[in-house]
């Protein structure tokens, strides 16, 4: 219970893994205006917040010297950490049961110079921008897709100040550029189906309440495909408790940082009877979905199949300073249950397939002895 009850503290602080934000929302009272910040004052309070809670020991020196913002954050050479405007911030804490910060996408890689788009979601940014399923990115903000697709993923998955730049191709014509202005994307966090005998529950992201949804999904299905397809992150707990849906003991993660104990997060003993499980990932399953897949993987209670995931092994947190924004970073690194960095190795499947994979995990899953 000691482990349980420390994971939940850091559930309240940390918001998500890199690439998903989610908070609680209750029935709070209406924020009062941010009034800005002296940039001197600001810098303070972030110099303090990177003093006490980076996940590494820095520099007294080097923060002294860093005068501004731009400069203490440069220092990390960390692309999770950075610091959130008020408008940033009370997008992030915008609604999490139905919606994101986000453009609205879900892409794959095609070869290793492009992204596809296969799917949009309706009434998104991107909808409203007039991307389509089938479309080519070529370049994101700038940079080539080329030889940088965990750097464009992350691009297309991280907040992000005005308009995000995308360079894209349709039916085989010329190279264009289109604007898409981030915002909040509406859309269940568990979507459900079946084929057959085969209950197929997709998780676009780790929001509040999504375990408990998940668990009741899948309590009268025979066998579970947990679709993880494109999912970025979210909150810590609500990962935690999904593998608890299905594994009844052993190992789920550990993590640590320099400023926090090392602890290790095991299975509360809580799992649905057994039923066959089959796992299905892309390159763009991310943070707490890659926690999600590892331990289901490395207990030996699921099947992977898809391709190898995104590669994220660390924790971010979100803190607020004054003037109305927060400092996003990173605070702790985490482990796979075999005590394995994820970092830019990701999940490997059991099951490697590049096309059709959700068709290929279903057929996966109707083989597994009931």
């Amino acid at each position: 219970m000691r482990l349980r009850r420390s994971i939940a503290v850091v559930a309240a602080v940390v918001l998500a893994f890199a690439l998903g934000y989610a908070t609680r929302r209750g029935g709070e009272r209406p924020a009062p205006a941010a009034v800005a910040a002296p940039q001197p004052v600001l810098a303070d309070a972030v110099r303090q917040v990177l003093a006490q809670r980076y996940v590494k020991a820095l520099d007294p020196g080097a923060l002294a010297s860093a005068r501004t913002v731009p400069q203490l954050i440069a220092q990390l050479r960390d692309p999770f950490t950075s610091y959130l405007t008020s408008s940033e911030y009370a997008a992030l804490k915008a609604d999490t049961v139905q919606g994101f910060y986000g453009i609205g996408v879900r892409v794959r890689a095609q070869g290793k110079s492009m992204l596809r788009i296969v799917g949009v979601v309706p009434r998104s940014p991107a909808a409203n921008a007039g991307l389509h399923k089938g479309d080519l990115l070529v370049a994101v903000d700038g940079l080539h897709v080329r030889g940088h697709i965990d750097t464009a993923l992350a691009a297309l998955q991280a907040p992000h100040r005005g308009p995000l730049r995308l360079m894209m191709k349709r039916d085989g014509g010329k190279a264009h550029v289109v604007a898409v202005r981030r915002g909040i994307v509406r859309q269940p966090s568990v979507i459900v189906q079946d084929r057959g005998a085969v209950r197929v529950i997709r998780i676009t992201r780790f929001s509040h309440g999504v375990a408990k949804d998940v668990r009741r999904y899948a309590r009268h299905a025979p066998v579970v495909v947990l679709d993880l397809r494109g999912n970025p992150g979210g909150l810590i707990s609500e990962a935690i408790d999904t593998v608890d849906v299905f594994l009844q003991h052993g190992r789920i993660l550990s993590y640590s940082g320099a400023h926090m104990l090392g602890q290790v997060v095991s299975a509360k003993h809580s799992a649905l009877p057994r039923r066959p499980l089959v796992v299905v990932v892309d390159r763009a399953t991310a943070s707490a979905a890659e926690i999600v897949a590892a331990a289901l993987s490395e207990n030996k209670r699921a099947t992977i199949v898809g391709t190898r995931t995104f590669g994220k092994a660390t924790i971010q947190a979100v803190v607020p300073v004054p003037g109305g924004g927060a400092v996003k970073l990173t605070v702790a690194e985490y482990l796979t249950p075999n005590g394995r960095s994820l970092h830019g190795h990701g999940v490997r499947p059991d099951v490697t397939v590049k096309t059709r994979l959700l068709v290929k995990a279903v057929s996966v899953a109707r083989k597994i002895p009931l």
